[in-house]
């Protein structure tokens, strides 16, 4: 006599097959080692140059004056693709690499900057730039967020 769960059992690898094979679609795994890796830099600042307009503090008001007609501290970022880095800072020339994330994260590293001696009225790029966190763009203007000796800096930037 056959018993009455046989067709049942047929089923059964059939319907923990398909349960496991949604689970697994379902958890966004894409078989890698389950480290993270960097970020791909965002699609909008790749192949941008940047000109520093404004230092701000936290309240808005202007940390570190910049001086648009003094070319020797003009300061810029470029951001180019495949997440290299060109900049001016502090009226030397930098290079160096980027990563970041469309929610506004950015991660920059400086690996070689000039080691002249800037005037004391130059803003502190340089060292603003090592510590940027994150960025957002509004029409043609680039914010950076970071700091200067500890205090939290927007710096303000026109698209060249």
């Amino acid at each position: 006599m056959i018993s009455p769960d046989v067709p049942r059992r047929r089923w059964l690898p059939l319907v923990l097959l398909s349960a496991c094979l949604l689970l697994v679609a379902c958890s966004g795994d894409d078989g890698s080692s389950g480290t993270p890796g960097p970020l791909p830099p965002p699609e909008e600042l790749e192949g941008t140059c940047w000109l520093l307009t404004a230092m701000n503090d936290a309240g808005g008001g202007t940390a570190y004056p910049v001086d648009l007609g003094d070319l020797t501290c003009l300061s810029q970022v470029c951001f180019d693709a495949g997440g290299s880095l060109r900049a001016r800072a502090d009226c030397n020339g930098c290079t160096g690499t980027w990563t970041g994330g469309s929610s506004g994260a950015l991660d920059l590293v400086l690996a070689q900057c000039g080691s002249l001696p800037c005037l004391p009225e130059c803003p502190p790029y340089h060292e603003f730039l090592e510590s940027t966190q994150g960025y957002e763009i509004q029409g043609m203007q680039l914010r950076l967020f970071g700091e200067v000796a500890g205090e939290s800096i927007t710096a303000v930037h026109e698209l060249l």
